[in-house]
């Protein structure tokens, strides 16, 4: 592994825990089911309504960002080729 995957990687963490801490939030059905807002993951209520995380925004979100360090592992891991005479 070499320097510029290292950084890809710990990137690619850093950005999948900045969306653990502040996920994706749903009102419930009852009070008119949407998108309330990306909060603190401890403060998940804002008023009177109780939120729920929405799991499937955030598993897109987290696929989206490990293929996108996946491709830039890899596109950093390739090694120019050598011409040799």
């Amino acid at each position: 592994m070499n320097s510029g995957q290292r950084i890809a990687l710990i990137l690619g963490l850093l950005i999948i825990f900045g969306m653990a801490l502040f996920p994706p939030w749903r009102t419930p059905p009852e009070y008119g089911e949407a998108v309330a807002s990306y909060r603190f993951v401890f403060r998940p209520s804002k008023g009177h309504t109780i939120n729920r995380v929405d799991t499937a925004r955030l598993g897109a979100q987290c696929l989206a960002v490990f293929a996108l360090t996946g491709a830039a592992y890899l596109i950093l891991g390739r090694r120019p080729k050598i011409a040799t005479h």
